[in-house]
């Protein structure tokens, strides 16, 4: 199955890059939340684990002055919860 990357595009985002319409959140569930949830689905534990530790380091490195600032923050705040409470797996001797 082939994504799309507005399959994965933050919703806050698209309130900030003008309208751009592709995601919408659900008030259940933060972007990054069903963001994660897609990886979990078509990807697996280990490799979302990954993406989620890449993309927080990514995201901690947005210059303090940038227009998406704010946003980054919400999604560094939910993927260091989402880390928080999903370990990594054991690794094997």
């Amino acid at each position: 199955m082939e994504v799309q990357h507005e399959d994965v595009w933050p919703s806050w985002l698209e309130h900030e890059n003008g309208g751009r319409s592709v995601v919408t959140d659900t008030a259940e569930q933060s972007c990054e939340a069903q963001r994660i949830q897609f990886l979990l689905e078509r990807d697996g534990y280990e490799s979302t684990r990954a993406w989620v530790e890449r993309t927080l380091q990514l995201y901690r490195n947005v210059a303090p002055d940038s227009l998406y600032r704010r946003g980054f923050e919400h999604s560094v705040h939910d993927f260091e919860q989402w880390l928080s409470t999903h370990p990594a797996a054991p690794t094997s001797h």
